[in-house]
């Protein structure tokens, strides 16, 4: 379902920058589809515009309800952060770590060079 409303989502962005640079500023120039003879457009000299004025806002409502959505459903997915953990479990795991990390370094630091580099390359060819 969320796949489909950012795909919608997707097409009414695009939607609506088309529908944006369709319509004729207001200065009287040229819009995007060029000219301002607006009696031989297909809609007539105002019907264009108020069509593209209607879609532009309906599209425009659309994109802020899908963003609306999708944000809502982003923050409401049961997928916790690191942050949100409690404190008993961020210290348990940074503990865990830390001795990991000590122990792999103290390991290191009681071997010879080059029976390092054979155990790490055996553990490689192992595997």
């Amino acid at each position: 379902m969320l796949t489909i409303i950012a795909v919608f989502h997707i097409f009414i962005a695009i939607a609506l920058i088309l529908f944006v640079l369709l319509q004729d500023p207001k200065g009287d120039a040229s819009g995007l589809m060029g000219g301002g003879g607006g009696g031989q457009s297909v809609f007539g000299a105002t019907g264009a515009a108020n069509f593209l004025v209607k879609a532009t806002r309906t599209l425009a409502i659309c994109f802020v309800l899908t963003c609306v959505y999708l944000a809502w459903h982003s923050t409401s997915s049961s997928n916790k952060s690191v942050l949100d953990l409690d404190e008993a479990q961020a210290e348990s795991t940074l503990e865990k770590a830390f001795d990991d990390t000590k122990k792999a370094e103290l390991e290191v630091k009681d071997q010879d060079p080059a029976e390092a580099v054979k155990s790490a390359t055996s553990d490689k060819t192992e595997k």
